[in-house]
Protein backbone atom coordinates (compact mmCIF):
# COMPACT_ATOMS: atom_id res chain seq x y z
CA UNK A 1 0.00 0.00 0.00
CA UNK A 2 1.46 3.50 -0.76
CA UNK A 3 2.08 6.11 1.98
CA UNK A 4 -0.66 8.54 0.70
CA UNK A 5 -3.36 6.15 1.08
CA UNK A 6 -2.11 5.67 4.63
CA UNK A 7 -1.63 9.67 5.01
CA UNK A 8 -5.65 9.76 3.68
CA UNK A 9 -6.02 6.84 6.64
CA UNK A 10 -4.84 8.43 9.73
CA UNK A 11 -6.12 11.53 8.11
CA UNK A 12 -9.15 13.26 10.65
CA UNK A 13 -12.41 13.48 10.02
CA UNK A 14 -11.76 17.75 9.57
CA UNK A 15 -8.62 16.82 7.46
CA UNK A 16 -10.58 14.81 4.72
CA UNK A 17 -13.16 17.18 4.72
CA UNK A 18 -10.75 20.09 3.56
CA UNK A 19 -9.40 17.49 1.37
CA UNK A 20 -12.70 16.85 -0.38
CA UNK A 21 -13.70 20.51 -0.89
CA UNK A 22 -10.14 21.49 -2.25
CA UNK A 23 -10.60 18.50 -4.89
CA UNK A 24 -14.07 19.87 -5.51
CA UNK A 25 -12.57 23.06 -6.23
CA UNK A 26 -10.71 21.74 -8.91
CA UNK A 27 -14.16 21.88 -11.22
CA UNK A 28 -14.35 20.12 -14.59
CA UNK A 29 -12.21 17.74 -13.63
CA UNK A 30 -14.14 15.68 -10.92
CA UNK A 31 -16.66 13.40 -12.88
CA UNK A 32 -20.12 15.38 -13.55
CA UNK A 33 -22.05 12.13 -11.43
CA UNK A 34 -20.46 14.07 -8.09
CA UNK A 35 -22.00 17.57 -9.07
CA UNK A 36 -25.24 18.81 -7.46
CA UNK A 37 -27.01 21.80 -7.79
CA UNK A 38 -25.90 25.02 -5.95
CA UNK A 39 -28.35 26.81 -3.33
CA UNK A 40 -27.76 30.40 -3.67
CA UNK A 41 -27.87 32.63 -0.71
CA UNK A 42 -31.22 34.07 -1.39
CA UNK A 43 -32.72 30.58 -1.16
CA UNK A 44 -33.09 29.72 -4.88
CA UNK A 45 -30.74 27.03 -7.27
CA UNK A 46 -27.86 27.83 -8.94
CA UNK A 47 -25.34 25.90 -11.47
CA UNK A 48 -24.34 22.35 -10.71
CA UNK A 49 -21.30 22.49 -9.15
CA UNK A 50 -19.14 19.23 -7.44
CA UNK A 51 -20.38 18.32 -4.72
CA UNK A 52 -17.55 18.26 -1.37
CA UNK A 53 -20.05 15.74 0.41
CA UNK A 54 -20.09 13.49 -2.57
CA UNK A 55 -16.52 13.85 -3.64
CA UNK A 56 -15.96 12.54 0.63
CA UNK A 57 -18.62 9.54 0.38
CA UNK A 58 -16.53 8.25 -3.08
CA UNK A 59 -13.11 9.04 -1.33
CA UNK A 60 -13.84 7.25 1.96
CA UNK A 61 -15.64 4.39 -0.01
CA UNK A 62 -12.19 3.76 -2.05
CA UNK A 63 -10.09 4.25 1.40
CA UNK A 64 -12.16 1.12 2.34
CA UNK A 65 -11.24 -0.72 -0.81
CA UNK A 66 -7.01 0.36 0.10
CA UNK A 67 -7.52 3.06 -3.31
CA UNK A 68 -6.14 5.89 -3.28
CA UNK A 69 -8.33 9.08 -3.68
CA UNK A 70 -7.79 9.96 -7.29
CA UNK A 71 -8.73 6.67 -8.13
CA UNK A 72 -11.64 6.45 -6.43
CA UNK A 73 -13.27 9.63 -8.12
CA UNK A 74 -12.33 8.00 -11.61
CA UNK A 75 -13.83 4.78 -10.66
CA UNK A 76 -16.97 5.09 -7.66
CA UNK A 77 -19.65 6.97 -8.61
CA UNK A 78 -22.85 7.72 -6.42
CA UNK A 79 -25.79 6.78 -8.30
CA UNK A 80 -29.32 8.06 -6.33
CA UNK A 81 -27.03 8.41 -3.04
CA UNK A 82 -25.17 4.71 -3.12
CA UNK A 83 -21.90 4.92 -3.67
CA UNK A 84 -21.22 2.36 -6.69
CA UNK A 85 -18.38 0.70 -8.31
CA UNK A 86 -18.09 0.30 -11.32
CA UNK A 87 -17.39 -2.54 -13.90
CA UNK A 88 -13.79 -2.00 -14.04
CA UNK A 89 -12.99 -1.29 -10.76
CA UNK A 90 -15.13 -4.52 -9.67
CA UNK A 91 -12.87 -6.60 -12.50
CA UNK A 92 -9.61 -5.45 -11.08
CA UNK A 93 -10.45 -5.92 -7.41
CA UNK A 94 -11.47 -9.46 -8.16
CA UNK A 95 -8.00 -9.54 -10.18
CA UNK A 96 -6.40 -7.85 -7.48
CA UNK A 97 -7.30 -10.58 -4.71
CA UNK A 98 -6.24 -13.15 -7.10
CA UNK A 99 -9.26 -14.61 -8.54
CA UNK A 100 -9.25 -14.96 -12.60
CA UNK A 101 -12.13 -13.40 -14.43
CA UNK A 102 -12.98 -13.39 -18.43
CA UNK A 103 -15.62 -11.90 -20.36
CA UNK A 104 -16.47 -13.42 -24.02
CA UNK A 105 -18.04 -10.91 -25.91
CA UNK A 106 -19.17 -12.86 -29.40
CA UNK A 107 -21.75 -10.52 -32.27
CA UNK A 108 -22.52 -6.91 -32.57
CA UNK A 109 -25.24 -5.15 -31.52
CA UNK A 110 -26.06 -3.45 -34.86
CA UNK A 111 -27.26 -7.17 -36.31
CA UNK A 112 -28.80 -7.96 -33.02
CA UNK A 113 -26.92 -10.87 -31.85
CA UNK A 114 -24.50 -9.28 -29.49
CA UNK A 115 -23.64 -11.48 -26.06
CA UNK A 116 -21.49 -11.51 -23.15
CA UNK A 117 -20.51 -14.48 -21.16
CA UNK A 118 -18.85 -13.56 -17.42
CA UNK A 119 -16.67 -16.46 -15.86
CA UNK A 120 -14.90 -16.26 -12.72
CA UNK A 121 -12.45 -18.97 -11.54
CA UNK A 122 -11.32 -18.39 -7.65
CA UNK A 123 -8.38 -18.22 -6.54
CA UNK A 124 -8.12 -20.79 -3.40
CA UNK A 125 -10.21 -23.95 -4.41
CA UNK A 126 -10.51 -23.24 -8.21
CA UNK A 127 -14.16 -23.37 -8.45
CA UNK A 128 -15.71 -21.10 -11.19
CA UNK A 129 -18.83 -19.45 -12.18
CA UNK A 130 -20.31 -18.28 -14.92
CA UNK A 131 -23.18 -16.22 -15.59
CA UNK A 132 -25.91 -16.69 -18.72
CA UNK A 133 -25.18 -15.22 -21.50
CA UNK A 134 -26.83 -11.74 -21.46
CA UNK A 135 -27.54 -10.72 -24.89
CA UNK A 136 -28.58 -6.89 -26.21
CA UNK A 137 -30.12 -5.80 -29.06
CA UNK A 138 -31.94 -2.83 -30.71
CA UNK A 139 -35.54 -4.18 -30.34
CA UNK A 140 -38.27 -1.87 -29.76
CA UNK A 141 -38.94 -3.94 -26.52
CA UNK A 142 -36.14 -2.89 -25.27
CA UNK A 143 -36.40 0.64 -26.45
CA UNK A 144 -40.15 0.57 -24.69
CA UNK A 145 -38.70 -0.87 -21.38
CA UNK A 146 -36.06 1.74 -21.20
CA UNK A 147 -38.50 4.62 -21.70
CA UNK A 148 -37.25 5.70 -25.69
CA UNK A 149 -40.06 4.24 -27.19
CA UNK A 150 -43.59 5.86 -26.72
CA UNK A 151 -44.38 6.76 -23.62
CA UNK A 152 -42.11 4.38 -21.60
CA UNK A 153 -42.73 3.49 -18.03
CA UNK A 154 -39.60 3.61 -16.28
CA UNK A 155 -38.26 6.75 -13.85
CA UNK A 156 -35.69 7.65 -12.16
CA UNK A 157 -31.85 8.13 -13.60
CA UNK A 158 -32.45 5.50 -16.43
CA UNK A 159 -34.89 7.63 -18.37
CA UNK A 160 -32.31 10.51 -18.65
CA UNK A 161 -29.41 8.69 -19.76
CA UNK A 162 -28.05 7.94 -23.29
CA UNK A 163 -27.59 4.83 -24.71
CA UNK A 164 -24.02 2.70 -23.53
CA UNK A 165 -22.23 0.47 -25.88
CA UNK A 166 -20.67 -2.22 -24.15
CA UNK A 167 -16.66 -1.93 -24.88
Amino acid sequence: MSTAVVAYESASLNDRMKYAQTLAAAGDLIPKGLWSPVQRPDGSMGAPAPSPGKVLLVMETGAMLGLMPAAALQSIDVVEGRATLSARLMGALIRKAGHKLEVLKSGSIPTGDYSVTVTGTRADDGSTARSAPSSFSRTSRTRRACGRFGRGTRTGPWRSRGRRTPS
